[in-house]
């Protein structure tokens, strides 16, 4: 890799939902470029539309370039095709935000979101980063890693702290994520953000976890017997038509395979 382009997505690399906008000397400053450098790159970055400057405020953010990649992204992978209709239906059912995500180092990347149709809900959208140890969706995922590879996702402790109720340190985390792997089903109880609940379930692909699908819920609308008697069934019956569908593609793509090299 050229040492400029390396260095212009290490600057594309600052930008999250957390801190969506910066200044030329704050990049600098992040990334450790010269102020020069740094400027350079962001011109050639605006050049291409992967970045753009605030008018008024002259702050930073993504822009439309970095927006048109994304779709064709998700498209070129068969999860996100599969698993569409699916995290539909979820949304309907319950009324409520429903996702589905992946890995991506110590955060999840969700690939698919439906938002809940009702007045008040959670806001989530395709290509959103979110952190793991504090997600119900993050925690369904790393539970089924190897314990020590989980805790090296994470990388040092403690955890960031997005409410009084995260789990900041790997010792309160890892009897959760044992306890995920026997039920099933993982928990976020205002973990990553006060007011809101989650509950997440994961996709399997032959023997392994490859996703998890969750719905994000306001506290005025949880309760107990809910996730019991509606929430969970449901995120089942959509969790297990997406793993039977990656299935039976996967099949499929063996045979094909295998018929392509039989008659060759």
């Amino acid at each position: 890799m050229s040492r400029s382009l390396a260095r212009g997505l290490q600057i594309l690399q600052q930008f999250s939902p957390e801190r969506p906008e910066w200044t030329l000397s704050e990049l600098g400053e992040a990334t450790g470029l010269p102020l020069p450098t740094v400027y350079r790159l962001l011109r050639t970055l605006m050049t291409h539309q992967f970045v753009e400057q605030d008018p008024i405020t002259r702050r930073f953010r993504l822009g439309s370039g970095v927006i048109r990649l994304i779709g064709p992204a998700l498209h070129a992978r068969r999860l996100p095709e599969i698993a569409r209709p699916h995290v539909r239906w979820l949304s309907e059912a319950l009324g409520e935000t429903a996702n589905l995500a992946v890995l991506e180092g110590n955060r999840v990347l969700y690939l698919v979101s439906y938002a809940s149709p009702r007045l008040v809900g959670v806001q989530t959208y395709a290509g959103l980063l979110l952190p793991a140890h504090c997600t119900a969706l993050g925690k369904c995922l790393l539970a089924y890693l190897d314990e020590k590879a989980a805790r090296a996702l994470l990388g040092p402790e403690p955890y960031p702290a997005r409410t009084p109720f995260t789990k900041t340190r790997w010792r309160e985390l890892l009897p959760e994520l044992r306890w995920i792997r026997a039920k099933g089903y993982a928990l976020s109880r205002q973990e990553y953000e006060l007011g809101l609940n989650a509950c997440a379930v994961p996709i399997w692909e032959g023997d392994r976890v490859c996703a998890a699908i969750n719905v994000s819920i306001p506290l005025s609308r949880w309760s107990a017997h809910r996730l019991r008697h509606e929430i969970l069934p449901a995120l089942r019956q959509a969790a297990g038509a997406i793993s039977e569908q990656l299935r039976m593609s996967g099949e499929i793509e063996n045979h094909d395979r295998w018929d392509r090299r039989s008659r060759g």
